[in-house]
């Protein structure tokens, strides 16, 4: 009996995690197998008129956790509230332009950082790889990356 009470607790537990904390199906479906086998257990010591009463209370406990969370949001004491707003290559004073030229302070395979002036700047190429201390140039700025190619 203690057997089938744990599977039955770790299961509704399990499940309410998925439904409220965890995106994705996995830890979901270990806590639907785990009811599964205290159910069936049920079933196998009890017979099939406890094992229906088990099924139909699993389930309207289940219905009854579920309005619960709801009613007093449960997900926003368990979830993060902050937005990243800033971007990457987002330096105060430096506007970078298609055409500028600096100098690679690492090598590029194909990210790293380099030069230009005095700002220093995460950087990448279209997939070619730019030793270290060679001259560069800006060719395309997009979604906050800088594209650069060797000169």
């Amino acid at each position: 009996m203690g057997w089938i009470v744990f599977l039955l607790g770790l299961g509704l537990l399990l499940v309410l995690m998925e439904l409220f904390i965890t995106p994705g199906l996995v830890i979901g479906i270990i806590g639907v197998l785990c009811w599964i086998a205290a159910i069936w257990q049920v079933y196998e010591l009890y017979g099939t008129t406890i094992g229906n009463w088990s099924t139909v209370g699993m389930a309207a406990l289940l219905i009854l956790m579920v309005i619960w969370g709801v009613k007093t949001n449960l997900w926003q004491k368990v979830t993060v509230h902050t937005n990243i707003t800033s971007k990457s290559n987002e330096i105060e004073g430096f506007i970078p332009e298609i055409g500028m030229q600096g100098r690679t302070l690492s090598t590029l395979r194909p990210m790293g950082t380099a030069r230009f002036g005095d700002i220093i700047t995460e950087v990448s190429t279209r997939g070619e790889m730019i030793e270290q201390s060679c001259d560069i140039q800006i060719i395309e700025l997009s979604q906050g990356k800088i594209y650069v190619n060797k000169i």
